[in-house]
């Protein structure tokens, strides 16, 4: 009996591994992660700087990350900004080509720091695991620091 169970827990751990293998595979060819840098045009004298992160939840829908710095001509950090996406891809399973955005999020200007709720509309064009994705923003930050913005993200899927 003991032979019997010890023969079905590694024959079920060895189709396990098997089976997990077989589905990381799969992951990476469909390209339902991406890291993200970019870049936030608010007016002449402000831009932001980001980094970003997204995942695939289901079919055409995923998670974006995101934190950006808020500077004066590039060079003097006025504030910051975190904030967490629904993605919604309306022409594809993946997390590719036209997107929806909306979001909540943190950010902080100057000395005031306030909730805000972000939007995005977009287009991710993907070649070979590298992403190239402009888009457009509003940000709206109740008593704060509302903004429209045009940015563009370069970076990778896995």
């Amino acid at each position: 009996m003991k032979k019997t169970a010890i023969v079905l827990i590694l024959f079920f751990l060895l189709y396990s591994l098997i089976n997990a293998e077989e589905n990381s595979i799969n992951k990476m060819e469909n390209n339902d992660y991406s890291i993200m840098f970019d870049m936030k045009w608010n007016t002449i004298i402000f831009a932001n700087i980001g980094i970003s992160f997204e995942h695939k939840l289901a079919d055409h829908f995923s998670l974006f990350y995101h934190a950006d710095i808020i500077t004066i001509l590039i060079l003097t950090a006025m504030g910051f900004d975190v904030e967490m996406h629904g993605r919604w891809y309306p022409l594809n399973k993946g997390i590719k080509n036209f997107y929806l955005s909306l979001g909540v999020g943190y950010g902080q200007f100057l000395e005031a720091g306030q909730l805000n709720i972000a939007s995005r509309i977009g287009w991710k064009f993907l070649n070979e695991g590298i992403i190239m994705e402009p888009f457009i923003g509003y940000t709206y930050s109740p008593g704060g620091f509302s903004q429209y913005y045009l940015g563009f993200s370069s970076g990778w899927t896995f």
